[in-house]
């Protein structure tokens, strides 16, 4: 029960502080346990407490992946953050939509804020020292034109085509602002590839299959129709891109 407790507790986001104490002496009689049972039931406690502990929808799944002892998966999230980072404006008033825990969050302007819908991932966030909203990316809280750079990481794969996610972040900046996205690109095999040998080196930790899956064409295709202009693009191994646009209409310096 104490293990489970602990796991759970960071698994919602929460700190743990530990206060030692020490149990007495037995006085007489002997434990109810078995060793062989008790084992066994331990070890299929570990198995589902660990599985757990690693699922994506554990809080600090973001900030831990960055140090990962997975070589691939610390590669890929130290290359995500750089990429984003090399496209943010220093001073601009920004938004990390579906920020998760990861540590983007950390490199926004000191005018950053981030939104995620899940409270767990914003317990955790909260040591970014950025401000924290929770809220969907398909209502965001904020009036039209409140920020001058918005940043998506992750988040477009996990939301079928046509739910608004992307109008709603372009209403919420401002004219001649920037939009970066980074998403995998589901029109390279590398991508397909690399995400059939992570579930294999850890089983269940992946999220849910992929509900849009876009290619380089049709994503930059889909947000020109919105209205945008390309203004850089990077990958990770040419299998997920990171992608820069500026939002038609004069840049604002409000």
């Amino acid at each position: 029960m104490l293990p489970e407790i602990v796991v759970r507790a960071y698994t919602e986001g929460w700190r743990v502080k530990e206060i030692p104490f020490h149990y007495e002496p037995r006085a007489h009689g002997s434990s109810n346990a078995r060793i062989i049972p008790f084992g066994l039931a331990y070890a299929r406690t570990f198995r589902r407490l660990w599985a757990l502990r690693n699922s994506v929808l554990s809080a600090d799944y973001e900030d831990r992946a960055f140090d990962s002892w997975i070589p691939l998966q610390r590669f890929w999230q130290r290359q995500r953050r750089r990429h984003v980072a090399s496209f943010l404006e220093p001073g601009r008033r920004t938004l990390d939509v579906g920020c998760g825990s990861s540590r983007i969050l950390a490199a926004l302007p000191e005018r950053g804020v981030g939104v995620d819908l899940l409270i767990r991932k914003l317990r955790h966030a909260r040591r970014f020292g950025r401000p924290l909203v929770q809220a969907s990316a398909l209502a965001l809280p904020f009036r039209a034109g409140s920020f001058e750079c918005v940043v998506s990481s992750q988040l477009l794969e996990a939301l079928p085509r046509g739910t608004g996610a992307l109008a709603e972040m372009g209403r919420v900046l401002v004219p001649g602002g920037r939009l970066i996205l980074a998403t995998p690109d589901h029109g390279r095999r590398l991508w397909l590839m690399l995400a059939a040998l992570y579930q294999r080196l850890v089983p269940g930790a992946g999220a849910s299959p992929n509900r849009a899956r876009y290619t380089r064409r049709e994503l930059i295709g889909e947000i020109a129709g919105l209205g945008y202009e390309v203004e850089a693009t990077r990958s990770i191994l040419g299998a997920e891109l990171i992608l820069a646009f500026r939002k038609a209409g004069p840049s604002s310096s409000r």
